[in-house]
């Protein structure tokens, strides 16, 4: 059922959805894409836990498992996750990285992560898609924020016409928001929402809560304004 609120900003948010993941098995609305073998995930009292995996969504690699539901064909949409992913202070030598893609297909998707490589911890924010033209970039990414012991991730998805546009957020307390970089994509009236814990073993991800809303507009108070910078591909996956 839906439920209505106000979000910091004073704007309606209408959740359309939530999924805590409490049950001993996943809600009808989850499907698997590459599923996981015997022990590759678990549900219980502390959410939906996953751990991370070498397989990969990054260009030509694309041999992660993906836990994917729809999404509204139409309208503006906000998703919501909180998450905590393991990985310690120095941590680690392949990018380990969980939260949220929103896709088309493996080629065309923004994703919201997590990240823990050669000691970095961030909030990453990134677009791949089809170049315009041979030989230009594929993937793109920038920064949204640190990640705390919990990781409030959002991503608000707005559409007008022909033009969707996906701003990323991030938070330690789920009160105050980094708010991240801009992406504009055309994954289509179809697009899905999946998560991910990918990028390296060893680990594990736990999504307590993930929560999918209507809004009338983004929100633009109590958010701390991240200047986007581009990364290192070899770093900041």
């Amino acid at each position: 059922s839906s439920a209505n609120r106000l979000s910091a900003g004073g704007r309606a948010v209408a959740s359309l959805w939530s999924d805590r993941f409490r049950g001993a098995a996943l809600g009808a609305r989850w499907q698997w894409v590459r599923p996981r073998g015997e022990g590759g995930w678990a549900t219980g009292a502390d959410g939906i836990v996953l751990p991370t995996e070498k397989g990969d969504l990054h260009q030509d690699t694309n041999n992660a498992s993906l836990l994917t539901t729809a999404l509204p064909r139409t309208g503006n949409v906000r998703i919501e996750a909180r998450l905590q992913l393991d990985a310690p202070d120095g941590c680690c030598a392949d990018p380990v990285q969980a939260g949220l893609v929103v896709m088309k297909d493996d080629d065309h998707y923004v994703k919201l992560v997590e990240l823990a490589h050669d000691g970095l911890r961030q909030v990453e924010f990134a677009k791949e898609t089809t170049p315009a033209q041979p030989g230009y970039p594929r993937y793109g990414n920038t920064v949204v924020g640190t990640p705390g012991t919990w990781t409030w991730l959002r991503l608000d998805i707005q559409r007008n016409g022909g033009e969707e546009r996906y701003t990323a957020w991030s938070s330690q307390d789920g009160i105050d928001w980094t708010k991240g970089g801009t992406w504009t994509h055309q994954l289509g009236h179809n697009a899905r929402l999946a998560l991910v814990a990918m990028g390296g073993t060893g680990h594990h991800a736990t999504f307590d809560s993930i929560t999918v809303s209507r809004f009338t507009s983004v929100n633009k108070t109590r958010a701390h304004k991240n200047s986007p910078h581009k990364n290192s591909p070899n770093k900041n996956r």
